[in-house]
């Protein structure tokens, strides 16, 4: 794509036009697109024991592949895979990490005015999840939509759509399955031309289950994610990175193996395992 730019993937499975950014994202409609369904893999290679020493060509493939999205999805899932496998595999560290975890992110936000600046990133790609971090964080004191029509598209999409979750009514139980849409709809009207992206997905797990289930609808997502994690599990960890993730950033109920990943850490519970185990014994 560099060398010739012509794009091999121009259409995805279902015939919609791909997104030409220069960045990589296989046959799926974007590059984030990429990132969150490859977020397991990723996590993976980096936190199973041995699989990167004995399969390095797999771990090499899967690596670059990932990092060549220059996604925020990504940064944010490689800073999470890295904090997860300092936090298991240096266990007389844990104190430490979570304590230098906090400060870099509280000196980060409080500096936020040198981070802006362009001379921390020459490579444009870079610069530009740069200004989308940097420009979130600095707008999240305003509480209008139309101040954040003056931002990047990414910051202007995930601050519209987390302002309509946290103004729209009934928030203990939410407003209903699938109305986050209706909500910024009803609540938020614009000429803007970036008006209505990303209305229903939320652009954020945690944002839609907040707009659409309310407080109780965050806390049995939470619960279920403790219920049914499994701690002798790698696969168990690798899907948790992709959770938190896509609270962050992504939607979707049911594209990128959203509900497929869901279902996988149901049944490799402990509770589910024991269950089966039972049922056999028997």
């Amino acid at each position: 794509m560099s060398a010739t730019q012509i794009d091999i993937f121009p259409y995805t499975l279902d015939g919609t036009m791909t997104q030409n950014t220069g960045r990589l994202h296989a046959m799926l409609m974007e590059p984030g697109s990429f990132t969150a369904f490859s977020i397991p893999a990723a996590a993976y290679v980096f936190l199973a024991p041995g699989f990167m020493k004995y399969n390095r060509m797999k771990s090499l493939v899967i690596g670059i592949a990932f990092i060549l999205t220059l996604t925020t999805s990504m940064i944010v899932a490689v800073v999470i895979i890295l904090f997860l496998k300092f936090y298991y595999y240096f266990k007389y560290l844990r104190i430490g990490l979570v304590v230098c975890f906090i400060v870099g992110v509280c000196w980060c936000i409080n500096n936020r005015d040198i981070l802006s600046s362009s001379e921390y990133f020459v490579n444009p790609q870079l610069r530009a999840i740069q200004e989308k971090i940097t420009q979130t964080l600095s707008m999240v004191e305003y509480a209008e939509p139309e101040d954040f029509e003056h931002l990047n598209t990414s910051s202007y999409v995930i601050l519209t759509n987390y302002w309509i979750a946290f103004n729209a009514p009934c928030r203990i139980l939410g407003t209903g399955l699938g109305t986050h849409a209706q909500n910024y709809e009803r609540m938020y009207k614009s000429g803007f031309g970036g008006y209505g992206l990303n209305k229903d997905d939320a652009y954020s797990m945690f944002a839609r289950l907040y707009s659409e289930f309310g407080l109780l609808g965050l806390c049995l997502y939470a619960f279920f994610l403790v219920r049914y994690y499994n701690k002798d599990n790698i696969i168990s960890l690798c899907l948790i990175v992709f959770f938190i993730s896509y609270l962050i950033k992504g939607g979707h109920y049911m594209l990128y193996g959203t509900a497929f990943f869901h279902i996988v850490y149901y049944f490799i519970s402990p509770y589910k395992i024991n269950l089966f185990q039972k049922n056999i014994d028997a």
